[in-house]
């Protein structure tokens, strides 16, 4: 999981999109409450998405019995 959030920030300033710049404006004007604030919210965001599709594939392996 610690890789998937990493890899969407680098991602995320890679390719751009609004949050991206946002986050790479703020990084190179120095606005560090900006910048954290718009990290914490990708963090959530990627977590949740994260934890949402852990829950999915435990209820298809439960449906399934593989589990």
């Amino acid at each position: 999981m610690s890789y998937s959030i990493v890899g969407t920030i680098a991602v995320s300033h890679l390719v751009g999109g609004r949050l991206g710049r946002a986050m790479s404006l703020a990084y190179n004007n120095l606005d560090n409450a900006t910048m954290y604030g718009l990290l914490l919210i990708l963090i959530v965001t990627v977590t949740a998405i994260n934890l949402a599709i852990y829950e999915w594939e435990r209820a298809v392996h439960r449906r399934w019995g593989l589990r």
